[in-house]
């Protein structure tokens, strides 16, 4: 049997009576088997596409990033488990929902940069969302057309970045910190120098000064 000129398996008819079978059942059996070849092919083809939705699923849900998929009008029409995590709502709290329940910004973004991602070009930002109890999350989201349901859509891949976020603010507050206590003495030291040629001038007037 042979489908798209490739060998897929093999049909075999089988008779104990020498002659049994005319010219005529031979085309039968060929047609039978062309049309068994398709379906096994169709078969195999549908099997394949289920263990590529099963894999995509496994990799959406199990993702240790948040992932959003939109239309282009920003309904939300789904969302696995991480993004639960992070907004601590339910999926059935979030899926149905405008994409401006997560953060107005991600709603200016797609309304701004539909034409980009149509043309399957990214779009990188970083921004603060809050989740149900209002404690803040820091994002790092990238978001780019794919094809969910058999049309374009978006995807909104974001990754937490709150510990990075909090590691540079303690950064900059030491460096403030820092700069803060060597403030003092440098400022102390310039003051000195900028003294020292008054001084210079005194005790040349003045030369009982420099015995002192």
């Amino acid at each position: 049997m042979i489908a798209q000129d490739e060998v897929i398996g093999m049909l075999t008819v089988d008779s104990y009576e020498i002659n049994k079978y005319t010219e005529q059942n031979v085309l039968e059996v060929a047609a039978f088997a062309d049309q068994a070849a398709t379906a096994v092919a169709n078969a195999q083809a549908v099997a394949l596409l289920r263990s590529m939705e099963d894999s995509y699923t496994d990799l959406f849900e199990d993702s240790a990033d948040m992932i959003v998929i939109t239309n282009y009008q920003g309904l939300i029409l789904d969302a696995n488990r991480k993004t639960s995590e992070m907004l601590r709502r339910t999926k059935e709290a979030i899926v149905g929902s405008d994409i401006s329940f997560i953060d107005r910004h991600l709603k200016e973004s797609l309304n701004q940069n539909t034409n980009r991602l149509r043309s399957w070009r990214e779009v990188s930002l970083e921004l603060d969302i809050f989740d149900a109890y209002r404690d803040k999350v820091s994002l790092e989201i990238n978001a780019r057309q794919v094809r969910y349901g058999g049309k374009g859509c978006v995807q909104w891949v974001g990754r937490d970045i709150s510990a990075r976020k909090e590691a540079e603010r303690m950064r900059q507050d030491l460096i403030n910190m820092l700069v803060h206590d060597l403030r003092g003495p440098v400022g102390n030291l310039i003051n000195m120098i900028e003294l020292l040629p008054m001084l210079i001038t005194s005790i040349e007037e003045n030369p009982r000064l420099s015995t002192f």
